[in-house]
This record gives structure tokens, sequence and C-alpha cells, in this order.
């Protein structure tokens, strides 16, 4: 079998293919997510590809008005935010990713805590690892389109809450 590079490539390539893939360290058994090439816990470069399961949970998040290029070029702007988050997956590591399938424009219904499933949605280059509510999510359409549940939907059914979540900075007038 051919030796498969830890690089943003392979990590890419491996979306396309819907696998949320990782690097585990062969000596101390660190997971890295994005991978890596050298596990930064005990500096070694024995590490394998590790396939998971895509589950996970909010851990932050923030509503995003003005993005970048390609989330402009996606349609999301000031009268269409989206949420990125970080997300906590089964297995321990952290990713950064979108968050579909919640309330956008009331964003202090957004639970940190909730259970979230991985979407991989193809929007142009590079393709993307998107993240729904566990109990809402069927794999999205390459539009990323699939069905909405609130925030606060989901919290109240897990009785989930987010102190201070609806708080917002304000750029004071000049």
């Amino acid at each position: 079998m051919k030796e498969i590079p830890f690089t943003i490539a392979s990590f890419e390539n491996f979306l396309k293919e819907k696998k949320l893939m990782a690097s585990r360290c062969n000596k101390c058994s660190a997971l890295w997510l994005p991978p890596r090439p050298i596990c930064i816990k005990c500096r070694s470069d024995e590490l394998k590809w590790v396939e998971l399961n895509g589950k996970g949970k909010l851990v932050a998040f923030t509503v995003i008005g003005v993005g970048p290029i390609p989330m402009i070029d996606a349609g999301y702007n000031r009268d269409n935010p989206y949420c990125a988050g970080i997300v906590e997956v089964e297995e321990g590591p952290r990713i950064s990713a979108q968050i579909l399938g919640v309330d956008v424009v009331h964003p202090e219904n957004i639970k940190i805590g909730t259970p979230l499933t991985a979407d991989f949605v193809e929007r142009g280059y590079p393709f993307l690892i998107c993240y729904s509510y566990a109990e809402s999510a069927s794999i999205f359409s390459s539009l990323g389109i699939g069905p909405c549940i609130s925030g606060q939907q989901a919290g109240d059914r897990m009785g989930l809450t987010a102190p201070n979540a609806h708080q917002r900075f304000h750029w004071p007038h000049q």
C-alpha cells in the first residue's frame, strides 16, 4: 500500500472522500487534527492515519457577517451571516469548522455543548468540513443545504445553556 504523506493536500483529499482523518502518534498515542507529520507532544515522526467518526460537540462559536472571500463568494455577508465554531470531536482533538443548521440571526440560541455531526460540503476549492446539529444531521447536498434546527430547539431538548452568548461587541460611532 502506498504511504500517504501527512500534508494539507492529503487531508483535503480525504475530505473529498467524505472521510475525517487525523494522525496518531505510534509512540505516545497523541491524536492530531488537522493531521501533522511530527508529534508535538513527543517529537516522534512515527505517525499513522486514523479515521474519525465525525461526531463531536460545540465548544465555541461566533457569527460572522464579513468573512473571507470564499465565504463571500458562497453568498455570506452582513445580511446572510454564517456561524463558525470550534468542535471537539469524540476522539478528543478540536477543529474549526462552519456550523450548519443554526439560527445565526439569534446567536443567543446557539448552545455550547450541543452534539454535532460532520458534513462534507463542496464549495469549490478547498473541500470543506462543516458540522451540523446531530439531531438534524443528514448529509447535506453539495450546496450545504439540509434540515435546519435552531440552537434553541436543540438546546431545549438537552437542557443546555450558553451564558452571555447573546452579547456582541459594538464599535463606538466616530
